[in-house]
């Protein structure tokens, strides 16, 4: 390493800003040579203080590193005292379906118009806009879309007869659009991808990353559920699973898939019998065949097993949220300093159970990418179908908690980056706000003095009720919980729910009296 304390000091710069902090921090402790360097130049601080953010440096451009690091300070600090810097509210459309994603918020008005808003940022300088698609020549039943591609995915059922053979047909139509409702020019020839349906009602779930398109079909009057994989960008599918339940899916990275599992019938328990609890699995897209397969053939990488749930108590569902996509950046054309780190993104899993009794209760499973992660590097060269029990990956990987009454089935974009974001319990005038960057939390433990609204959770908890499971359960993964009052003391207002983009925290009132989104910029 010496030799290296000789080269001018611009190589020597040059050299160390192709390192990552972690790095970058290593070499600090090197020598005061390498520390006195590091630390005269605004690069390495605006690099390391992008890591502790959880954040990613934005393309290049006119702004000056020392730019960059005072309007990522400034951003940090609004959030971490939950001061936000912009109020705005917009009225609720009275169409079925809705999006946030990508700092994009869309509503359908009708059946086949879509209106979108770019919702601003203070802190990245970002402005609000508004625009809707042209009237489209099919009924929406559901969508999904990409800002950071331009691109608009809309579900359309299409029912045809035949008068030749008086029968019907039914396709699912999922149409590859621009933001403006054009047909996507990145698109295969005519921008649809086409599925075959029996006759009868469906429910979609949709999600894209990069190149990837993952549509789950579940059918509203059968135990019958497709999960289907393309590049939309080809058209090729990549997998399709066929099921009698499988509730829900989200993109771990762009090789690896993750899964909720919920046996209800023997042929799709792929756990010895009597484990019928709800797991999560892992599928390697890598080694996905594009042909029909049934659910229990599934050569699956690993599951993720939770306790055991009390005879008392039944899961009848389990959904998987996690915002953005893995590798997703947003559009060029925002010019961004800096955008969330592509790294490491939170999971949450919500497992909805009935009691004997009667009464619902939901569990908040919330675990990182690195947990997974870890969890597959384990794996020997090779093996598959590999069951992690909970204190392998639960305990200290991720951070079990009970729903409160408020925790939305509909809301459902509570999630991006490494932040969850929930009503506060038995309160419509607070937002809890759990930032999981590991980061974050270790600044937190020694800083100085904590902000009167922000403290670490690093304790191994017991969850509650007890009664849930079978045994005491426990899990520790830290988070900074802080806190946000979405109105003004003295002001009038309350809300259902909460969702959370990467510049705003979006307050929701949907009751018939009252329907509008509160938009808080930070």
């Amino acid at each position: 390493m010496s030799y290296i304390l000789f080269l001018p000091t611009e190589l020597l710069i040059l050299i160390l800003l192709d390192l990552d902090y972690i790095h970058i921090l290593c070499c600090r402790r090197v020598s005061r040579v390498l520390q006195t360097v590091i630390d005269d130049d605004v690069r390495f601080q605006y690099k390391i203080e992008l890591a502790i953010a959880g954040m990613d440096d934005g393309p290049p451009g006119s702004l000056m590193a020392s730019d960059r690091l005072a309007m990522l300070r400034e951003r940090q600090k609004a959030w971490h005292s939950m001061q936000y810097r912009g109020v705005e509210e917009i009225p609720m459309g009275r169409g079925d379906t809705w999006e946030l994603y990508g700092g994009v918020l869309a509503q359908t008005k009708g059946k086949r118009r879509v209106f979108l808003k770019q919702l601003p940022s203070v802190s990245r300088n970002i402005e609000s806009r508004e625009w809707a698609t042209p009237e489209l020549d099919f009924d929406i039943r559901d969508f999904t879309m990409d800002p950071a591609q331009d691109l608009l995915v809309a579900v359309e059922h299409y029912t045809s007869n035949s008068t030749e053979h008086s029968t019907r047909k039914q396709d699912c139509l999922v149409h590859l659009l621009t933001l403006s409702g054009a047909n996507h020019p990145a698109a295969p020839k005519g921008a649809t991808l086409v599925h075959p349906l029996k006759l009868g009602g469906y429910s979609y779930a949709i999600q894209t990353s990069q190149h990837l398109l993952g549509v789950l079909i579940t059918s509203d009057e059968a135990q019958f559920v497709e999960l289907l994989i393309w590049n939309w960008k080809t058209g090729e599918r990549k997998m399709h699973v066929i099921a009698s339940e499988l509730p829900s899916f989200a993109f771990l990275t762009n090789r690896y898939l993750l899964l909720a599992v919920l046996p209800v019938h023997p042929e799709d328990i792929v756990v010895p019998p009597g484990q019928a609890d709800p797991r999560l699995m892992i599928l390697d897209l890598d080694r996905a065949s594009s042909e029909p397969v049934m659910f229990a053939d599934l050569d699956y990488l690993c599951t993720f097993q939770y306790p055991e749930f009390s005879p008392i108590c039944t899961t009848h569902s389990v959904t998987i949220r996690s915002d953005p996509a893995p590798h997703w950046t947003p559009h060029p054309s925002l010019h961004v300093p800096f955008h969330v780190a592509h790294g490491d993104r939170l999971f949450v899993i919500t497992l909805w159970v009935l009691e004997a009794g009667g009464t619902w209760l939901g569990l908040l499973s919330l675990a990182p990418t690195a947990t997974f992660l870890r969890a597959l590097g384990s794996l020997p060269p090779g093996e598959t179908r590999r069951d992690f029990p909970w204190d392998e990956w639960g305990l200290h990987g991720s951070r079990l908690i009970a729903a409160p009454r408020t925790h939305t089935t509909v809301w459902v974009c509570y999630v991006h980056g490494q932040t969850f974001v929930l009503p506060q319990p038995d309160s419509q005038r607070a937002v809890l706000a759990l930032d999981f960057n590991p980061l974050a939390v270790r600044r937190w433990r020694v800083a100085e003095a904590a902000a009167a609204e922000a403290r670490v959770i690093d304790e191994l908890a017991v969850f509650r009720p007890k009664r849930v499971f079978t045994k005491e359960v426990r899990s520790g993964l830290p988070y900074v919980l802080r806190r946000c009052r979405p109105f003004a003391d003295g002001e009038e207002g309350e809300f259902d729910a909460v969702m959370v983009s990467e510049d705003s925290l979006v307050t929701v009132a949907s009751h018939s009296s009252v329907r509008k989104y509160r938009i808080l910029t930070f």
